[in-house]
């Protein structure tokens, strides 16, 4: 998944460098007919990761509950995601905002919000301090959500005395999340017509919902051992996606995608990227060579740091005037995607090196069911009232 995540990375990359060079993205596009390829890989991209995250999480829960076994805690799934995640985040947000508040207080509702992971509530602040951060709070509202739902989910599955019965309640979920994504997007689009600027209503949580629904139904299809066995399916199962790719960006081209229906094209983004993650996941043959590709793999183990450092390295090197704001091309847009992605790729590897490895080792504070650790239980039980009371005492109790 790593190497899928890194290309879905380095594709957002590509569409800021664009939108930066060019303000008004939607008339620069119609000037620009190669370009606006980069709004639908772009939106695709970040679907890919919501459907990647609903996959990846929910892979261990399902695999755990239909086996009937007891699997990781829900406090130690979400403190696992917590440690990988949260200490980059928080310091990236940290830095960016103490660069760019120079006087204090400061702005600091948008501190408080992006610390909190509440941003996508704020019409205001959403975007600000860093852009992209935006998804990682929807993933992190994602984590709690399975954390949890996995106590109950377990139990449930454990009454189930069939492979089918647990199937089903693992099922559940997913289609939950498709369902009041559904009917969310149904609502804004149809019944409120939410202008497609209303951030909140179509970055928040809901409106994503049915990609980590989709990516989590996945998961139970892998668990219950669908494989693809032929070749020509999984050359079929691409075809298939670049299909999709193609209806989609012939809308994305001629559509109005300043129109709020625009918005149902990401739920084609998400069933596209079904296609490309089915030949990986379900292939008895292993996955495509590109990514096991040695280069593939360590963009992929950096790409979460290529992610969030990018937009901080773009508004560095055009604050030194390095990226054009105007007279772009399509040669600049390139030139600067390379640019930009040689500083985020340099920045991420260091990062991952001195914050994102170094903080797993706080995983050792806390015992395999999430209890924090305690390095000297002798003192504990020392310090119990029953161990102080004398023997004589105890005996004559």
């Amino acid at each position: 998944m790593d190497p899928l995540r890194a290309v879905a990375a380095l594709s957002v990359v590509m569409f800021h460098v664009y939108q930066y060079e060019f303000v008004d993205i939607h008339q620069s596009a119609a000037r620009v007919a190669p370009l606006r390829l980069l709004t639908v890989v772009s939106s695709a991209a970040v679907d890919l990761f919501f459907v990647i995250s609903g996959f990846l999480l929910y892979l261990g829960v399902a695999r755990s509950a239909l086996s009937g076994g007891p699997g990781r805690s829900a406090r130690m799934t979400l403190l696992r995601r917590v440690v990988r995640l949260y200490p980059l985040y928080a310091l990236i947000i940290l830095a960016v905002w103490g660069v760019t508040n120079t006087r204090l207080p400061g702005v600091w509702q948008d501190l408080v919000l992006h610390l909190t992971m509440t941003q996508i509530y704020s019409q205001e602040y959403i975007f600000w301090t860093n852009g992209p951060a935006w998804s990682l709070a929807v993933e992190f509202h994602f984590y709690v959500l399975v954390a949890l739902s996995m106590p109950v989910v377990a139990a449930t599955c454990r009454r189930r005395d069939t492979t089918g019965g647990r199937t089903w309640v693992l099922l559940a979920l997913p289609a939950a999340l498709l369902v009041v994504g559904l009917a969310w997007l149904t609502y804004a689009i149809v019944v409120a017509q939410t202008p497609v600027t209303h951030w909140p209503t179509w970055f928040g949580f809901l409106a994503k919902a049915p990609m980590f629904g989709l990516g989590m139904g996945l998961a139970v299809i892998v668990v219950r051992g669908a494989r693809i066995h032929r070749r020509s399916v999984r050359v079929g199962s691409l075809g298939l996606a670049a299909a999709g790719s193609v209806v989609a960006l012939a809308y994305g081209t001629s559509g109005p995608a300043d129109q709020p229906s625009h918005e149902w094209w990401h739920l084609v983004y998400a069933a596209t990227s079904l296609f490309v993650l089915a030949p990986v996941v379900l292939s008895s043959a292993g996955p495509p060579r590109l990514l096991t590709w040695r280069p593939m793999v360590f963009l992929g183990t950096i790409s979460y740091g290529i992610y969030l450092l990018h937009e901080p390295a773009m508004r560095l090197l055009g604050h030194v005037g390095l990226l054009p704001t105007s007279g772009a091309n399509t040669l600049t847009v390139v030139a600067g995607w390379l640019l930009v992605s040689a500083v985020a790729v340099a920045g991420a590897w260091a990062s991952a090196a001195l914050v994102e490895r170094p903080a797993l080792k706080l995983l050792a504070l806390f015992e395999p069911d999430g209890r924090r650790r305690e390095y000297y239980p002798h003192l504990v039980e020392s310090r119990r009232p029953e161990a102080r009371r004398h023997p004589a005492e105890v005996g004559a109790g």
